[in-house]
């Protein structure tokens, strides 16, 4: 879990001793404040801690990963020099600025918001299209994909065989065009008889407990 371990780095606590509040703040403000430059005032109000808790927590987290800092200058000068950023999967995207601050500053944010999330998306396309040619419909019916979530119906007694068996195969990116990448892949699990009944799943206690 990298934003637990990005949490005991910053909290200097080992990664076991961090608490769900502390991950959740390491990756919120990691990705909000580090990456795409939101400011304290904002990430204060969104997470209500103090603003200049959350000043500290962006000056520790910019000391403690200053490889994030010169990634996000990378990507917005490339892409306020109208230079092409291209993905791990190869696809290209540009970006047009206007002169106007603020509407640049959000252009910067969707630059590099592509080369995350849009990563992210296409890894989970990726493995759509290569569990739907290893399990065909045979166990678990492919429904529908967003972003980084497969929507699947599967048969109710075997729905814990096959969520793990899925769930294995999500996390294994060894079959990645260009080689897994060096962090861990966790996936979460959610069951229900519709999208808005869902809960996740605990494999270790082989039902689904309330979220």
């Amino acid at each position: 879990d990298i934003y637990r371990a990005m949490a005991a780095i910053i909290w200097r606590i080992r990664p076991d001793a961090v608490s769900q509040e502390q991950r959740d703040l390491a990756k919120v403000g990691t990705l909000a404040g580090v990456l795409y430059g939101e400011g304290s005032k904002g990430f204060s109000e969104r997470t209500k801690i103090p603003q200049h808790e959350a000043e500290e927590f962006f000056q520790k987290a910019r000391r403690m990963f200053p490889e994030l800092v010169e990634f996000q200058h990378m990507i917005i000068e490339a892409a306020r020099n109208g230079d092409e950023i291209e993905s791990p999967f190869g696809r290209i995207y540009t970006f047009e600025y206007t002169g106007n601050d603020s509407i640049d500053s959000h252009t910067d944010r969707k630059a590099i918001n592509a080369s995350i999330q849009g990563t992210l998306s296409d890894i989970c396309l990726w493995k759509f299209i290569k569990a739907q040619e290893q399990y065909g419909n045979r166990h678990i019916r492919f429904v529908n994909l967003q972003h980084d979530s497969h929507w699947t119906e599967m048969r109710f007694e075997q729905r814990f065989e096959r969520a793990a068996q899925h769930k294995a195969f999500m996390e294994d990116l060894s079959d990645l065009p260009f080689g897994a990448p060096p962090i861990p892949f966790p996936v979460s699990v959610k069951f229900g008889d519709s999208f808005g009944e869902l809960q996740k799943w605990d494999p270790s206690m082989k039902e689904a407990v309330t979220a």
